[in-house]
């Protein structure tokens, strides 16, 4: 994952990563850190350590969850899918959380590494893919 990581952003890159970064010893937390390129704006996700520790750790910031519009588009961070009333404001909801069960639902967006070869993808590829018809009809994700 660190060599499609570093082959994909680039030390001047953005990266929003949503939660679970690593789990195991805290002693691996900033030198698997420190390995990656870019700019790393966390969103915290259920087994990610404390803010501060992530801060220590070398990540550029720190959120629970994080309102924001890119590329035109109005987004909703949060780590683990809320239901639309905590995001209404939002066009779409990225999360991770939920690894393989699925990769969208309505205008949720599962962006963990298990739905994308384990790369790190832009927005624009990520709504590309929609487009594509990549992804499963909501009869196939019941």
């Amino acid at each position: 994952m660190t060599r499609r990581w570093n082959e994909t952003v680039s030390p001047l890159d953005t990266v929003y990563h949503l939660g679970d970064f690593a789990m195991g010893s805290s002693s691996l937390l900033a030198p698997t850190r420190r390995k990656l390129n870019g700019k790393i704006i966390l969103i915290k996700g259920n087994h990610d350590r404390s803010v501060q520790a992530l801060l220590n750790a070398g990540f550029d910031q720190v959120y629970n969850q994080l309102n924001m519009e890119l590329d035109g588009v109005k987004l909703y961070l949060h780590h683990q899918p809320e239901v639309k009333e905590r995001w209404n404001q939002a066009t779409i909801h990225l999360c991770g959380h939920v690894h393989e069960k699925w990769r969208r639902k309505g205008n949720m967006i599962n962006v963990g590494v298990d739905q994308w070869d384990f790369t790190p993808r832009t927005l624009k590829e990520i709504l590309a893919a929609e487009k594509q018809g990549v992804w499963p009809t909501p009869e196939e994700m019941e």
